[in-house]
């Protein structure tokens, strides 16, 4: 082997060597970027959706006590790959919907505001009705009764005095 060739071995070598060093570190920065665009994400939801000593009363609900990331964490993994994506293509728009659950939510109310408009219309002729409408008469004059006889008579007086007044009320509810 001469001289040349073992220059020349030296430098291939060399540029061998450089060329690994190169990819390690351009495999190096994916990595980074790619935890860093998950810590951005993540940040951007507990900014969002976690509470601090100031928003606490405004923030706690189930999701923040057993939070999706443990109920689905496939479903966690799918939204932050998805949310890194975006945020390498610059779309802060959808990024924002991915973060709201838009399509979630769209789909929900689509489904949910039908079926809760009619539950409510069913609670409320439920709620006000006549049946109602005398209980709430009798609870308030039982109430005002109790008031005006509290320091005038004995218990059992008391106690006679309701009755009657429960008797009507339950006479007057069974003609309807």
């Amino acid at each position: 082997m001469t001289t040349r060739d073992k220059v020349e071995y030296l430098e291939k070598r060399e540029e061998r060597m450089l060329e690994n060093m190169r990819q390690a570190d351009i495999k190096n920065m994916r990595r980074k970027m790619g935890n860093k665009l998950m810590l951005d994400a993540m940040q951007i939801e507990y900014d969002r959706y976690w509470p601090t000593l100031g928003t606490i009363e405004q923030k706690i609900d189930a999701d923040v006590i057993i939070p999706q990331t443990v109920l689905n964490f496939g479903e966690y993994q799918q939204k932050l790959q998805k949310l890194a994506m975006l945020a390498e293509q610059g779309d802060n728009k959808e990024m924002q919907a991915v973060l709201d659950n838009q399509q979630v939510a769209e789909r929900k109310n689509k489904l949910l505001q039908p079926l809760f408009r009619e539950i409510k219309s069913q609670i409320r002729h439920m709620s006000f009705n006549p049946e109602f409408e005398l209980m709430k008469e009798y609870l308030s004059k039982r109430t005002q009764l109790e008031r005006a006889i509290e320091g005038t008579k004995s218990p059992e007086e008391r106690k006679a005095v309701l009755g009657k007044l429960k008797k009507m009320y339950a006479a007057i509810l069974a003609k309807r």
